[in-house]
């Protein structure tokens, strides 16, 4: 299966259209929709692709138009690839997540835009006149400001170049004053009932645009609904009035863009690999947030094991054995925690838990947190490479390292690299010992785990006491809840997954010490 897809070529198959980010199939009736990974930014479609980002797209598009009411009727048949028609069976690999089958529409010409907050070119429009198409608002609100209601601001849908906003008025008279109410009305229910689901998940839909077609007389919801391609999705815990805010969607593009001698026409200039990685994770977090998480209450979805019904599976008992052990700490124990000022939910949730963590210690392990831009030197010094990221340090530096949210399973992990490098028992075994005594040259160990999954704990520990013995092993524990892009970078299907060599295949699955050692040591030479 191709890392990423920019462009598609289906034999034998018309193409309808081939527009900024997706490619359109005549199937006569029907149409066949296909998410690329292609980006564009001030209308300009850009070299580089994000990886995933298609398949992310149809994923919460296919979400909204079976979770929301108001989104029936649809032109949606299907985005499964088992039910595709037999002639396009042969492509089902390339198709596979990021395509939707639909039913023909005569698409009505006009966008419907929902706004709750003042943002974008509403912000400039209130700015220069005090309304917005047309809709007088009240003095004084600022940029970003929440909106006493939404309000319905429609554009014209243009075929090249930009959408040119119109009157409510305007609407009617192109359509007619019954269809301009209906689209109005569904487009504001719509907007409503996927408001309260993703305000429940710590995301705010600052505004969206939805497409509406006429099939058999009647109105259905078209093209797709709810995406951070067409909405302007915040997180809800980083909102402050006044200011531009963080968006999960291409906005770092944008910000990369405006600081180079670009003049904003084709050809569109390539993006630097930290700016694609960083899009691509605000893709994947806003996803992951808004997508029922009823899905992954029963099984992991990444290693399908059950999974308990707590979200933090250590017992009182656990923690009280933990709390005796503590004392036995020789001298302090410093947890330095790499975040920044305007918390995201992950940070927030690491950082709570790292205080819990350490107030189970009776003062033997401290917390000191660090901002990643303001206190770059520390950050540079100790090689943290994202955020939340968290180092065990005891008399030195012994290669632990830890990213994400230590939540479930993974917490009593949190609580045995405190001992370890506290009281430096390694509970390994001779043989153990011995081998890593060999490792002769630098080894960066990345194990990807996930916090529901119970085959995590046991691979984690091993790799910390392993970094721990030897001087030339690095352990970084990574929880890729947290960070569901580098899932989609290094092919992720299982947990654990681990990176002993990036050009060499990854140790996936459950560890015990005899077997994990042996690959260290092979790996090594």
């Amino acid at each position: 299966m191709p890392k990423h897809v920019t462009k598609t070529r289906l034999k034998g198959v018309k193409l309808f259209n081939r527009g900024k980010v997706r490619d359109i199939y005549d199937l006569g009736d029907k149409l066949l929709i296909i998410a690329t990974d292609r980006l564009s930014a001030f209308d300009v479609v850009l070299p580089d692709p994000i990886p995933g980002k298609g398949k992310l797209l149809t994923s919460l598009s296919a979400f909204w138009c079976r979770q929301l009411k108001a989104a029936s009727p649809n032109h949606v048949i299907t985005t499964d690839t088992a039910e595709l028609p037999p002639k396009l069976a042969p492509h089902a690999e390339v198709l596979d997540g990021r395509f939707t089958l639909v039913r023909k529409a005569e698409v009505i010409p006009v966008e419907c835009v929902i706004r709750g907050y003042l943002a974008g070119s509403g912000w400039a429009s209130y700015q220069e006149s005090g309304e917005v198409c047309g809709i007088k608002l009240a003095p004084g609100l600022q940029n970003s400001s929440k909106l006493p209601e939404p309000i319905f601001t429609p554009t014209t849908k243009a075929k090249s170049g930009h959408d040119e906003p119109i009157t409510f008025e305007d609407m009617a008279e192109a359509l007619g004053a019954e269809i301009a109410e209906e689209l109005r009305d569904r487009s504001m229910a719509l907007y409503n009932e996927a408001s309260a689901h993703a305000r429940e998940r710590g995301v705010i839909i600052a505004d969206t645009k939805f497409e509406w077609g006429m099939i058999n007389g009647k109105v259905v919801l078209v093209d797709e609904v709810l995406t951070p391609d067409s909405s302007r999705f915040w997180p809800a815990d980083e909102y402050e009035p006044g200011r531009s805010q963080n968006s999960f969607d291409k906005q770092i593009v944008r910000n990369y863009l405006e600081t180079l001698d670009w003049d904003k026409t084709a050809p569109g200039p390539k993006l630097p690999a930290e700016i694609i990685e960083r899009t691509s994770a605000r893709y994947a977090e806003v996803a992951e947030r808004l997508i029922n998480p009823e899905q992954a209450q029963n099984i992991c979805p990444t290693c399908n094991n059950p999974i308990k019904e707590e979200q933090m599976p250590t017992t009182e008992e656990e923690i009280k054995r933990y709390q005796g052990l503590f004392p036995g700490i020789q001298g302090k124990v410093q947890l330095l925690l790499a975040t920044q000022d305007r918390e995201s939910f992950a940070c927030r949730e690491a950082r709570l838990l790292f205080e819990e963590a350490a107030s189970l210690t009776a003062g033997k392990a401290q917390l000191h947190v660090l901002d990643f831009t303001k206190d770059s030197e520390e950050i540079k010094r100790f090689d943290v490479e994202r955020i939340p990221g968290l180092v065990f340090l005891g008399e030195r530096d012994n290669g632990i390292r830890f990213y994400g949210v230590p939540s479930g399973y993974l917490f009593t992990t949190l609580l045995e690299a405190i001992l370890l490098v506290g009281r430096g028992e390694v509970k390994l075994g001779f043989d153990t010992q011995a081998k890593l005594a060999a490792v002769k040259s630098p080894m960066h160990l990345k194990v990807f785990v996930t916090p529901m999954c119970p085959d995590s704990p046991q691979v984690v520990t091993l790799a910390q006491r392993f970094a721990y013995v030897s001087d030339f092993i690095r352990a970084d524990i990574i929880d890729i809840t947290s960070f569901p892009h580098l899932a989609i970078r290094h092919k992720i299907k299982s947990v654990p997954h681990i990176i002993l060599d990036p050009k060499r295949d990854p140790i996936i699955g459950p560890q015990d010490e005899t077997g994990f050692v042996q690959t260290v040591l092979e790996y090594s030479q």
